[in-house]
């Protein structure tokens, strides 16, 4: 039966299928991540990797919401499967944490804790739908349900598996 799901390789050579790359700067040849060249004026790039952006919306804003927060958005939802009534802390209120705020306020998560070292975000993560701000742990020592580590900090691994509670 055929599902109509594809499955790309995925290379972390820096360059195309072709083992090219679309981009230069100055006559160098420069590597791309994911095979993806995404900061650029002007790229090309393998067509099952394009999304369409709809021309209304506001280039700051797609940019924003292109990589980090859908990413992280597929995987509160479709991997972690956060649940309705369930606790959810996130580390870092960037486009990542943010997408994963959305979604658990999206699937009915009841506590959503943003956890930043920047005070200002607070705002922002309350308007995504984080229910709680800290700057440190608010769990009395009991953990939540599901722990999203969205800096990429090392140490903050850490502490994020040590947010979760023990089942």
């Amino acid at each position: 039966m055929d599902t109509g799901i594809r499955a790309y390789p995925l290379s972390l050579t820096g360059l195309m299928p072709d083992n090219t790359s679309r981009m230069s700067c100055r006559g160098q040849r420069l590597y791309h991540p994911l095979s993806c060249a995404t900061w650029s004026e002007y790229t090309v790039i393998d067509v099952n990797y394009l999304v369409k952006v709809d021309p209304s919306i506001n280039p700051a804003h797609g940019s924003f919401i292109s990589c980090g927060f859908s990413i992280c958005y597929g995987a509160a939802w479709k991997e972690a499967k956060v649940e309705s009534g369930s606790s959810v802390v996130v580390f870092g209120l960037g486009a990542v944490g943010l997408g994963v705020i959305s979604v658990a306020k999206m699937l009915g998560a009841t506590k959503i804790i943003g956890i930043d070292i920047n005070d200002m975000k607070r705002e922002k993560g309350e308007a995504f739908g984080m229910t709680h701000f800290i700057n440190s742990k608010l769990t009395d020592g009991l953990g939540v349900n599901f722990s999203f580590e969205c800096t990429g900090v090392g140490p903050l691994l850490t502490e994020s598996l040590e947010a979760t509670k023990v089942v």
